[in-house]
């Protein structure tokens, strides 16, 4: 009996740490659910307060929104330099002069086939609308007069040889535009492209000019 007795105990001692385990480990599970619990409530106020809010503000909550996202500012596009034209050697532009209207693109085509009317300047790169008006103004005196239109185009040929003609801008005699400041490397202008000129002359003075076709008497 005193065997059985020492192995009852022996047992006994030998499952109270498993019970202990057991009640170690339903306290921690006690004590997470109560944490989860104080999160889950957390979250709740949490929510509460954010609606409120935006009852609150209601059309301007989401001006409010908005306006708490951090908007990238916009970079303005950086201006050329321009040419050192004391030491960068001027290209050669090859400009066609017509009045009332632009020469058709068929009048250009390879084998040098050009229009009459031709005036070659030595210019460069940074040269902008406003400085080819002046220069074509000293050469065609009537493109002088008030109110007077130069009208650009520029002449290409694509991969078939056929000419390609695209409008680059206008400047006005008498009156500031924004087309009087754009340069030539600015209109995607090619080393080898032409520029087609024409003088538009206002209505007023229109009846009172014959055509001009590149030729003189």
């Amino acid at each position: 009996r005193s065997r059985s007795r020492s192995r009852s105990r022996s047992r006994s001692r030998s499952r109270s740490p498993v019970r202990n385990r057991r009640e170690e480990s339903g306290n921690n599970n006690r004590d997470g659910n109560k944490e989860r619990g104080r999160d889950s409530g957390r979250d709740r106020d949490r929510d509460r307060a954010v609606r409120k809010q935006d009852s609150s503000s209601g059309a301007g909550g989401a001006g409010a929104i908005s306006s708490a996202v951090a908007v990238a500012p916009i970079k303005e596009k950086e201006k050329a330099e321009p040419v050192n034209r004391e030491k960068v050697c001027p290209l050669l532009l090859r400009m066609f002069v017509n009045q009332h209207s632009h020469h058709r693109n068929h009048e250009f085509g390879p084998n040098n086939k050009t229009p009459a009317g031709e005036l070659q300047v030595y210019t460069w790169l940074d040269a902008t609308l406003k400085e080819l008006g002046d220069l074509v103004k000293e050469v065609h005196t009537e493109a002088c007069g008030r109110d007077v239109t130069i009208s650009f185009n520029t002449v290409y040929f694509d991969r078939r040889g056929v000419a390609i003609m695209k409008d680059i801008g206008a400047v006005v005699n008498g009156t500031k535009r924004d087309d009087d400041s754009k340069a030539l490397r600015d209109l995607r202008f090619q080393i080898g492209d032409y520029v087609d000129v024409a003088i538009l002359f206002p209505r007023r003075d229109r009846d009172n000019r014959r055509p001009f076709h590149g030729q003189r008497n």
